[in-house]
């Protein structure tokens, strides 16, 4: 056969080129993903909501306030509190069909076990591949999305004074977000 190219070196030449080809397309996919994973944070754009402008929108409102853990916030009148000792429990309007949820704010003492880290593995999530870092009532938080938790919940975690502060809204509506802009600390 010495005028044609026997059917196994072919074949491998084949072999060849696709292995190489293959090992190109991994090499380029890893780059990529490293590129991507080290890519700096752009840092989280937050807005401010003045005094008036809140007092505006959430007039009629009742305002709740926690002297023992130093935190009050606003709510619906027509949504349903329920505060346990442990944390508060907010049922939003059930007779409103847009807006049916509940919201949960809690705070944990640390010495206790409740720590940032053992609430975000309660809800499963990573806090640092499903959470933002933010800044909420002056303290650093993680601000994890609704699509990521547990739950499918927008999840707030953060820490003052030795209590861990967990705010959980399932509500997820315009409401329930200004009940959070709303979240301060008394003390």
């Amino acid at each position: 056969m010495p005028d044609s190219i026997h059917p196994f070196v072919i074949v491998a030449l084949v072999l060849f080129v696709i292995g190489i080809g293959t090992l190109f397309v991994r090499q380029v996919m890893t780059l990529k993903t490293q590129t991507t994973m080290n890519a700096p944070q752009t840092a989280p754009t937050t807005s401010v909501v003045s005094t008036s402008q809140l007092t505006y929108q959430t007039a009629g409102w009742k305002t709740y306030r926690n002297d023992k853990y130093g935190f009050q916030f606003e709510y619906p009148a027509s949504w349903k509190l329920i505060d346990d000792g442990a944390g508060v429990s907010l049922d939003s309007d059930p007779t409103n069909t847009q807006e049916h949820g509940s919201m949960i704010i809690k705070a944990f003492p640390e010495d206790r076990g409740e720590t940032i880290g053992e609430i975000s593995e309660f809800n499963r999530i990573n806090l640092n591949q499903d959470c933002k870092k933010i800044t909420f009532a002056n303290l650093p938080a993680y601000d994890c999305n609704p699509s990521i938790t547990f739950a499918g919940d927008h999840l707030l975690i953060f820490v003052k004074d030795g209590l861990t502060f967990e705010i959980d809204d399932s509500v997820l509506n315009q409401n329930s977000s200004k009940v959070i802009s709303s979240f301060k600390f008394t003390n």
